[in-house]
């Protein structure tokens, strides 16, 4: 079941798994849209609310897995999730956000007695990360501290431009001593040398703080973002009058109104033409590691990559709540078009 298929990204997923052959249950609150979707695509459909939770339950109970595609997941998530447990059903989601991914794998436990597998965060939201983070780890012995840097062209989605104001409104955040740390947006810079070239990076919320740690046992993580200076100074400076005014209930649902008029994310053109460019580093008792990957633009990659874990999830039927890497392996993210890794630079 593809829930919140009439989304930006839905819509991306569905392309790609009936590339791959899948026909998905497509799944959403809006009865007219799945309908005229359905048609398009010759699928079947169910509307359902989240906060249905008997019919919610049922639903997800005539399936393997849930693809959970609607977010923002600090709303949505636990509902699905909760469902899911309760119909013994896998669920997958797109969630970057950090008290989300805290939340899923707290539910291992429950997972492992539901004989079912959560995996959060299958999109460009964490795997090529995890994967690559994974990497340099096992390089090193298992490393006990990371760092990831993202640089990317990108154009937010409506959902991710709303899960984004949520983020932004709690700044960012370091795993320090195993334990997550908030810290202000930005508190810190510096330069990480990417395959196009030295970049200034942030300190940003980026998922990594939470699913590395699942994945490699990192207590020491850093995730940081590509600005230009010019904006690396402005996020610095402004960060804490972002992050309070983003916490007041009248300015959000302000901004959730402009970016559902405005946003619709990134169209092929522009996908054809942006990319994306990661840096891992990885440090264990004076050892060592880089490593870098190149990608697709991030909603094409997200498309691909998400559905080759589903694929996983459903042929090898893992338990428990795991990080992507823990799914799909590099080996496998590399066998998609346009992803590159670099052990070294020249």
């Amino acid at each position: 079941m593809l829930y919140g298929a009439t989304g930006y990204t839905g819509r991306l997923v569905i392309r790609a798994a009936l590339a791959r052959g899948h026909r998905p249950v497509l799944a959403g609150r809006n009865a007219d849209k799945l309908a005229a979707l359905a048609r398009a695509h010759d699928l079947d459909f169910v509307a359902v609310g989240l906060d249905e939770t008997t019919a919610l339950r049922e639903a997800v109970g005539r399936v393997e897995a849930v693809f959970h595609c609607a977010g923002p997941y600090i709303e949505t998530g636990a509902p699905m999730r909760a469902a899911c447990l309760a119909a013994s059903t896998s669920y997958l989601d797109l969630t970057g956000e950090l008290p989300c991914l805290q939340d899923a794998f707290e539910d291992d436990k429950a997972a492992r007695a539901a004989g079912i597998a959560i995996v959060p965060a299958v999109g460009f939201d964490v795997v090529p990360t995890d994967c690559l983070l994974r990497h340099v780890s096992d390089a090193v012995g298992g490393a006990t501290r990371l760092d990831v840097a993202i640089a990317a062209n990108a154009r937010p989605s409506a959902g991710t431009a709303k899960s984004a104001l949520g983020v932004l409104a709690e700044g960012a955040a370091i795993r320090r001593d195993g334990r997550i740390v908030r810290v202000p947006l930005a508190s810190e810079v510096r330069k990480v040398r990417f395959p196009s070239g030295t970049r200034t990076v942030v300190l940003a919320p980026i998922g990594d703080v939470c699913t590395a740690y699942v994945s490699t046992g990192a207590t020491e993580i850093r995730a940081w973002m590509a600005q230009s200076p010019a904006t690396a100074r402005l996020m610095k400076s402004m960060a804490p009058l972002l992050a309070t005014a983003l916490k007041q209930p009248r300015l959000r649902r302000a901004a959730m109104r402009w970016i559902e008029r405005r946003v619709e994310g990134p169209d092929d053109a522009f996908a054809a033409r942006a990319g994306v460019e990661i840096w891992a580093r990885a440090e264990r008792r004076g050892q060592v590691r880089q490593a870098w990957l190149r990608t697709p633009e991030a909603y094409r990659l997200t498309a691909d990559v998400s559905v080759r874990v589903l694929e996983r999830v459903l042929a090898e039927r893992p338990v428990g709540a795991l990080a992507p890497s823990q799914v799909l392996p590099l080996s496998a993210l590399l066998e998609l078009d346009g992803v590159e890794l670099l052990d070294a630079l020249p």
